[in-house]
């Protein structure tokens, strides 16, 4: 049953804490001791970097949906796939709001232990959305 709790808690995490910039549930699901392995240089790799960027891809792109495209688990580990979508309406990386729609994905693994996000490590395709934005 742990497997099913597990990615319960990494789909409440990717829908409601990023899809909907659900603070509360950030607070709820993610570890104070949580460790970012892929963290993006400077800005450090535990909760508060993490409450940092999510701030700062809300702002970027307030209406981002995101859609769970793969959720697979074994043991305290979840991996998932997902595809956003969301209005250039925010900086992103430096680049001033543009008005422009992108869609991009990433892959996550996550671990989870004692219901909480202890670990993550990530890849999201942050060069595509800036390629899309005419940064490039």
């Amino acid at each position: 049953m742990r497997i099913e709790e597990n990615k319960a808690i990494i789909r409440r995490w990717l829908e409601d804490v990023w899809g909907k910039g659900d603070f509360a549930v950030e607070a709820e699901l993610v570890s104070p001791n949580y460790l970012d392995h892929n963290a993006s240089p400077g800005s450090g790799a535990g909760l508060a970097s993490h409450h940092q960027m999510l701030l700062r891809v809300r702002e970027a792109f307030p209406d981002l949906e995101m859609e769970i495209d793969v959720l697979v688990a074994e043991g305290d580990y979840v991996v998932d796939r997902y595809t956003c979508r969301g209005t250039h309406l925010g900086e992103y990386f430096g680049v001033a709001a543009t008005g422009l729609q992108v869609t991009f994905s990433g892959i996550d693994v996550v671990r989870v232990t004692d219901g909480k996000i202890a670990e993550l490590w990530h890849n999201t395709d942050h060069l595509g959305v800036l390629r899309q934005l005419g940064a490039f």
